[in-house]
């Protein structure tokens, strides 16, 4: 089970209004620990899909700032606990892709 505190909810769906008309992405951060997903803080990142007209929907993560994100994590006692993405112009329920 993921636990998500409203006040990240919100951090996330800033993000997601801010990265409009493209998918904005990010990284959850926390704990997990017998099957408990604690989310403690989220990192939005760039979308830096390769293909501009694509972005509405698609989304890609840099490897290195990936890397960098989870080592800052590290020091701080998290881990990445999963990924977060928009869907712009859709439901907010997970595509075929996502699946």
């Amino acid at each position: 089970m993921l636990e998500l505190p409203e006040t990240l909810h919100e951090k996330i769906r800033a993000h997601g209004a801010a990265s409009y008309p493209h998918e904005g992405c990010g990284l959850l951060l926390g704990l997990a620990e017998n099957g408990r997903n604690a989310v403690t803080a989220v990192k939005p990142m760039p979308n830096v899909w390769p293909n501009e007209a694509e972005k509405p929907i698609r989304f890609r993560i840099d490897p290195d700032a990936w890397r960098d994100a989870e080592l800052d994590a590290a020091m701080e006692g998290l881990d990445v606990i999963g990924i977060f993405h928009s869907h712009p112009n859709a439901e907010p329920d997970a595509s075929p892709r996502d699946l």
